[in-house]
């Protein structure tokens, strides 16, 4: 597993060598309301793909379903909490109206540090 994660990050570093950003007065204009962006990706054989998008899933104008922060959740936690605790950190943010912080805190607190 180790040397699959080297190549992945060998190959995201690699990507990003080859992202480029520019900013744009138009685009920026409607911040904070939106947070609009274009892509453009030209491929190798000269193909050009182009998308628009007015905000990013996540943003307050367009949230993420549960699924999906829970998704994220298990995907970024994974390596450092077992499948018990994640359920159980889960549970919690799911009824942050009915609970006490300390009860969060104190199951984020079971979490081990990468380091």
């Amino acid at each position: 597993q180790y040397e699959d994660e080297r190549i992945l990050k060998e190959d995201v570093q690699d990507l990003l060598r080859r992202v480029f950003l520019t900013s744009s007065p138009e685009l920026t204009k409607s911040y904070p309301a939106l947070t609009p962006c274009k892509f453009r990706v030209a491929l190798k054989d000269g193909t050009v793909h182009t998308m628009d998008k007015p905000d990013y899933e996540g943003f307050f104008s367009h949230p993420m379903n549960w699924e999906t922060v829970v998704g994220k959740f298990e995907a970024l936690s994974g390596p450092h909490t077992g499948a018990a605790l994640r359920e159980e950190i889960v549970d919690a943010v799911s009824r942050l109206d009915a609970i006490e912080a300390r009860e969060l805190a104190a199951l984020l607190g079971r979490v081990q540090d990468p380091g």
